[in-house]
């Protein structure tokens, strides 16, 4: 296969009741030039051998798997690092996108100049079959620190790369959104559309994301977000303009206030 476009990274622990349903979605993209990065966080499940039957059907499906638990953050980052894809792009193995999803974000691209493209807003689907679109792309449009559902966005690896960003390790929640905003901060262009192929969240209880935070999940929260504002105002420090500066710090600031709000509601 020649050079991918897209590099799909999905770790997985412990998910084989939806672990087929995640595979299915993304191998049947009507964009062909992609290449399946799926790491096995030490399952408990039958996860791993669920792999390694897709891997075997399936070229371009490559599969990592680690002998102990290390977290999604390890497991995307391993990932990153033997991608070959122009672009990457994530996605949980509790969740699925349209069959279109992944060549509407390319075809966004503005013929790979964007270093970010964010697609429609992701639907929400709950434990009992409820949905409902979760509205993020305008605010974005307005604060792009606000940069929120990095699952519908594709990245350019070079930019990746070339900035050192990486999921940071040793949280229980929000590792992915101070990778996707520390991104939204550095990119010179990021390209949002809102019609096309859309990823669908799914909602699940024990899932690290969900609205229930255990008291484990709650001591991380505020080590999250102290770090995730030190981390971001470093970059933001770095920016020649002042004005620049001043405002992404004035926004950053409302948001993660915002956010740390949400995490304190406890159940």
């Amino acid at each position: 296969m020649e050079k991918p476009k897209i590099s799909v990274i999905i770790p997985v622990y412990s998910a084989e009741e939806t672990l087929n349903r995640c595979l299915d979605s993304v191998l049947c993209q009507t964009l062909p030039e992609i290449e399946i990065i799926c790491i096995d966080d030490a399952s408990t499940d039958g996860s791993c051998e669920i792999l390694h039957n897709y891997a075997s059907a399936d070229k371009r499906i490559k599969l990592i798997e680690f002998t102990e638990n290390k977290g999604a953050a390890v497991a995307r980052n391993s990932a990153i690092n033997i991608s070959k894809g122009e672009y990457l792009g994530f996605v949980d193995s509790d969740d699925y996108i349209d069959k279109d999803f992944y060549l509407d974000l390319y075809m966004n691209s503005d013929s790979g100049k964007a270093e970010i493209v964010k697609g429609p807003n992701f639907e929400v689907v709950s434990l009992i079959g409820h949905k409902a679109i979760d509205v993020v792309n305008d605010r974005i449009r307005q604060f792009r620190t606000l940069f929120a559902q990095y699952q519908t966005a594709i990245f350019k690896r070079d930019f990746i790369i070339y900035n050192k960003l990486e999921f940071p390790c040793g949280f229980q929640v929000s590792e992915d959104a101070i990778f996707a905003k520390k991104a939204a901060i550095l990119a010179d262009k990021i390209n949002i559309f809102d019609t096309g192929g859309r990823y669908h969240y799914a909602r699940r209880a024990d899932s690290l994301n969900s609205t229930y935070y255990s008291e484990k999940k709650y001591r991380t929260i505020s080590p999250t977000f102290l770090q995730f504002w030190s981390s971001s105002m470093n970059i933001v420090q770095k920016l020649p303009a002042a004005t620049t500066s001043h405002f992404l710090c004035s926004s950053l600031r409302r948001h993660t206030l915002y956010r740390y709000r949400e995490m304190l509601i406890l159940r």
